[in-house]
């Protein structure tokens, strides 16, 4: 429907109609850009965009932590394979001390001396309970070995 102007109006020119529309079309685009300018920078603080090289360096970052987790978990694996070495040999110089002081104290009491029927009955249950103590120590290297023998898990390849 066109326009209707009071009679003492004059219609404009059409150009002059064109120009102000282009204007008033231009004022807003302007306005819009603006504003979607202001959108964009409040969602790009909102979202921390990164570049390509962001995202580079912090491969990077996380390749570098990983070779020095793996460098530490090696030395740890190594201290710990060290110390139960350490615990092994320990464990079997206690089980030859054991094994040792059975074959005395059955030596005792299979002597023909003074010993009386209550003293080799101590001795014999001293002879179990070194007995005992010497199953226990064989137990514990049998772990102990076992747990030498556990190795990590493999860290996947990316």
């Amino acid at each position: 429907m066109p326009i209707k102007f009071p009679p003492d109006h004059h219609e404009p020119e059409p150009t002059v109609v064109l120009a102000n529309s282009i204007l008033l079309l231009a004022r807003e685009v302007g306005f819009s850009n603006q504003l979607r300018k202001q959108e964009l920078d409040f969602f790009k603080s909102l979202s921390q965009f990164a570049t390509k090289d962001d995202l580079n360096n912090l491969g990077n970052k996380i390749m570098s932590a990983i070779t020095d987790f793996a460098a530490a978990m090696k030395t740890f694996t190594d201290e710990q394979s060290a110390d139960i070495d350490k615990i092994l040999v320990s464990i079997t110089d206690i089980d030859g001390d054991v094994a040792s002081l059975n074959a005395k104290i059955q030596a005792l009491i299979d002597s023909a001396g003074s010993l009386s029927d209550e003293d080799k009955a101590a001795l014999a249950s001293v002879l179990t309970d070194s007995s005992a103590l010497a199953t226990k120590t064989a137990n514990a290297v049998t772990v102990a070995q076992a747990l030498d023998d556990k190795t990590p898990p493999v860290v996947p390849t990316p």
